[in-house]
């Protein structure tokens, strides 16, 4: 039931306005619900959570503290904003849009709680260290041209992620993704200018119930780069890179060649296809083999014991044991 009578509604302004934004809050509230795990032991809950309907510049770590409290539904750091954190308990709103401006730094680091957002735009740096974070709950499609930044490599004991899920598109042009691992295991990333980069990049991984989460990456243009890994189908899930211009560029930057680089087009009984109809493919080095399942020391056991809503996570240690499922498309490509 609404607060106001149409009567009252009708014969008082302020009433109406307060109704308008009564009627907006109800339509804001987030409509997720389950449970996630996105990277090695990330479980989160993701309930319907009633929220604010009005943006939250945040301009001061002040104003980040208590937007976060609020649970605001959308976050808007403004450029030039630097040294934001979150540290104990603190937790986004799951449904959260968050903005991160040109200049602008966040960390999520040292937070207790691995972290799931409703969106991510901007520009700006974010920092995940040994954590998670999780992107796309809205199911909208933004874009994000700034920093992400976690810890450790894929194939030590302890590394950061981070996890596209959702229906959504996520423009990833001129971004920046270091170390750690990336995943997409809903919707997918889009490339269509400028220069990217990713350390690691996992599309469609992982099985949910049993069965596969799928996910796509589209490549129209500008130049995306992959430096440890780029896996498309892994460990279960469904994936597909479909290329129509561009460069897709996998390059060891990891200075082992027992770590680095590889291309994977299904893999660890995943599906993988790639589709190129247009643009370049360049592997340099010795590890790039199209479809090659390969023994894989980089990742440690990640565990499965939730029945998860979302998962990325194999039941036991990456090995060269699983027969991969691939299909390679190509139908243009340059050396």
């Amino acid at each position: 039931m609404y607060p106001f009578s149409q009567r009252e509604r009708g014969g008082d302004a302020a009433r109406t306005r307060a109704w308008n934004a009564c009627r907006l809050v109800r339509a804001r509230a987030a409509l997720l619900s389950g449970t996630a795990v996105v990277g090695a032991a990330f479980y989160v809950s993701l309930a319907v959570v009633p929220t604010p309907a009005l943006a939250d510049d945040v301009s001061n770590q002040t104003q980040l503290d208590a937007a976060i409290t609020a649970g605001a539904a959308t976050i808007n750091i403004l450029p030039g904003v630097t040294g934001l954190t979150l540290t104990g308990a603190q937790t986004f709103n799951p449904a959260v849009d968050l903005t991160i401006g040109a200049g602008s730094s966040l960390s999520t680091a040292g937070a207790t709680n691995n972290q799931v957002l409703g969106s991510l735009a901007g520009s700006g740096t974010l920092t995940v260290g040994l954590k998670s974070i999780a992107v796309g709950g809205d199911n909208t499609a933004t874009a994000f041209s700034g920093t992400i930044t976690m810890t450790n490599q894929g194939y030590n004991p302890t590394f950061g992620t981070f996890t596209k899920f959702g229906t959504g598109t996520l423009t990833v042009n001129n971004a920046t993704v270091t170390q750690g691992e990336s995943y997409i295991v809903q919707g997918a990333m889009a490339q269509t200018s400028g220069n990217t980069t990713f350390t690691y990049l996992a599309v469609g991984t992982g099985t949910t119930g049993g069965v596969a989460n799928v996910g796509a990456l589209n490549v129209s243009g500008g130049t995306i780069s992959f430096g440890t890994g780029l896996q498309v189908g892994d460990f279960g899930g469904q994936g597909t890179l479909n290329q129509t211009g561009g460069t897709v560029r996998v390059d060891a930057t990891c200075g082992d060649p027992s770590h680095c680089a590889a291309l994977h087009i299904g893999n660890q009984g995943g599906t993988g296809t790639y589709n190129i109809s247009a643009g370049e493919l360049d592997l340099v080095g010795s590890n790039n083999e199209l479809g090659r399942t390969e023994p894989n020391p980089r990742a440690p056991a990640r565990s499965t014991s939730a029945a998860p809503a979302l998962s990325i996570s194999p039941a036991t240690a990456r090995s060269s044991s699983a027969m991969a499922t691939r299909t390679f498309r190509l139908t243009h490509h340059r050396d």
